[in-house]
C-alpha cells in the first residue's frame, strides 16, 4: 500500500467467482447436482486466518469481485412449490368473494409492521401474476378525485379495498398534499378510492419476453425483485455456514463489499441485498456461540456494502472489477442500472446468461461432469461424438426457447 494511505484503517482482501449456489440439502444428504462451491468450512478457516494476521489497529475490507453467488441453477422444488401454491389459490379462492381473498392474504402475511406503508402493503398483497406482469398498480386517491375520473377506468378488486380499509392509518385518508373537501374527509374515514395504473388488457411482461409460464416452469423464475429474493433464500438454505462465516467476520470489525458479475446480477435488487444482510444477521448468534463474551451485533448496512456496478475503486490503492464486461456474450448493456427498458421490475440480462439457463443447465443435468473436463469446446465435441442423439435432443428442445428470449433483450 502506498505511503499516502498508511494511516488508513483498512487493508484489502480480494476473492471472486465462488459461484455459491443451491448447496447442500440436509434432507437428501447430498449437494445439488449443479453446485460448484463445496468449501464453506475452508472459507470460514480462511477468514479466521485473515483475522489473526490482520495488522494491529487495522481491519480488513473483503471485496467479492463478482459472481460470488450463482442465480442460474434452478431450484426445481421451489419453482414447483410456487406454481402448486398458485394453482391451489386459483382453485380454492373465489375472486367474487372479497372476504375470502382478504382472509387468505391476512393468513399469508399477517398484520402490517410498524411504519409500513399501507399502499405498499396492498401492492404486495395483489396476486403475484398481476404484480410481476405489471398489469396492476394501485394509487390511493380521494373520493372527490375518484368521482371526476372517466367511467372506463379499470375497477379495483374489492378485496384490496377491504384490506386497505382494515389497515388504513388514521389521518391517512387522502394522499399526502391533497386538499380534500370537508365532505370527502368525513367520508374518507370509512372509505378510500383507488386508481388503477396500467390496464389489465396490456401484454404481460413475461409474454413480451417470450417467457410464458411454461418457460418459467422449465427454466426457473424471472429475475424480478421478489423471485430473485426467493432464489437468494435457496442459496442461503444450502450454505448457512457461508453466511455464518460472514457474520463472524463482520462481527470482528471487518467489512464486506460485493460487486455483481454476470452470474449474480440479481444482487442489484435492494430486496436481495436485504436478504443477504438478513441471513448474515440470522447466523450471527451461531457464529459466536462459543465465545464467553460475544461482540454486539454490528451495523450490517455499514459493514456489508453492495457497489452499484461491476467495479470498485479506492483512489491511489486499487481498481477491481468483474471481467464479464469484456466478453460480448456476457456483457450487460447497462451494468449500473441493468433493467429492461421501460420497466423497473425486471432485469435485462446478457445473452450468455440465457444460454446458461436454457442450454447449459440442461446439459449439466444430463452430463454432470462435463464442465469439469477441461476445455469446454473439446468436452462438448467429445459429448457430441459419444452421445449424438442425446445432444441433438437437448438442442432441439431448448435452442428455440433460447433464440426467442435472446432476440428480445
Amino acid at each position: 500500500m502506498s505511503s499516502e494511505h498508511s494511516n488508513s484503517r483498512w487493508d484489502y482482501l480480494f476473492v471472486s467467482d465462488l459461484h455459491v449456489t443451491l448447496g447442500y440439502d440436509p434432507v437428501r444428504r447430498a449437494y445439488h447436482a449443479r453446485e460448484d462451491f463445496f468449501f464453506d468450512e475452508p472459507f470460514f478457516r480462511w477468514l479466521r486466518w485473515a483475522d489473526k494476521t490482520c495488522a494491529e489497529g487495522r481491519r480488513w475490507e473483503l471485496i467479492f469481485a463478482g459472481d460470488t453467488f450463482d442465480f442460474f441453477p434452478v431450484d426445481c422444488e421451489v419453482v414447483d412449490r410456487f406454481f402448486r401454491a398458485q394453482e391451489l389459490r386459483q382453485q380454492e379462492l373465489d375472486p367474487a368473494d372479497p372476504q375470502q381473498i382478504a382472509g387468505y392474504w391476512e393468513a399469508q402475511f399477517g398484520e402490517p409492521t410498524t411504519g409500513e406503508q399501507v399502499p405498499e402493503r396492498i401492492q404486495r398483497l395483489l396476486f403475484e401474476d398481476d404484480v410481476i406482469d405489471g398489469r396492476i398498480e394501485l394509487e390511493p386517491i380521494s373520493l372527490e378525485r375518484a368521482l371526476s375520473m372517466p367511467s372506463d377506468t379499470p375497477s379495483v378488486p374489492e378485496w384490496a379495498v377491504q384490506l386497505y380499509r382494515r389497515y388504513q392509518p388514521k389521518g391517512d385518508a387522502a394522499p399526502r398534499g391533497a386538499q380534500a373537501s370537508p365532505e370527502v374527509r368525513a367520508l374518507a374515514e370509512e372509505e378510500m378510492a383507488f386508481r388503477v395504473v396500467g390496464a389489465r388488457g396490456t401484454t404481460p411482461l413475461s409474454r413480451q419476453l417470450g417467457w410464458d409460464e411454461a418457460c418459467e416452469r422449465k427454466y426457473g423464475f424471472l429475475p424480478t425483485p421478489e423471485k430473485s429474493a426467493d432464489k437468494m433464500a435457496s442459496i442461503y438454505h444450502g450454505h448457512p455456514l457461508f453466511f455464518r462465516a460472514l457474520a463472524w467476520f463482520v462481527g470482528r470489525g471487518h467489512r464486506v463489499v460485493f460487486l455483481h458479475g454476470n452470474h449474480d446480477l440479481e444482487v442489484f435488487w435492494p430486496r436481495v441485498q436485504e436478504r443477504v444482510r438478513g441471513f448474515v444477521a440470522r447466523e450471527y448468534p451461531a457464529a459466536f456461540k462459543d465465545d464467553a463474551e460475544p461482540p454486539s451485533p454490528p451495523d450490517l448496512k455499514e459493514q456489508i456494502d453492495f457497489r452499484p456496478g461491476w467495479f470498485h475503486y479506492r483512489e491511489g490503492i486499487f481498481y477491481a472489477e468483474h471481467g464479464c464486461q469484456y466478453e460480448p456474450l456476457n456483457a450487460c448493456s447497462n451494468p449500473i442500472r441493468p433493467l429492461m427498458p421501460g420497466n423497473g421490475n425486471l432485469l435485462n440480462p446478457d445473452v450468455g446468461c440465457l444460454g446458461v439457463v436454457c442450454l447449459h443447465n440442461h446439459l449439466e443435468s444430463a452430463f454432470p461432469e462435463w464442465e469439469n473436463r477441461g476445455d469446454h469446446t473439446r468436452a462438448l465435441m467429445d459429448l457430441l461424438r459419444r452421445h449424438p442423439f442425446k445432444m441433438l435432443g437437448i438442442a432441439i428442445r431448448h435452442t428455440p426457447d433460447f433464440m426467442r428470449m435472446a432476440q428480445r433483450l
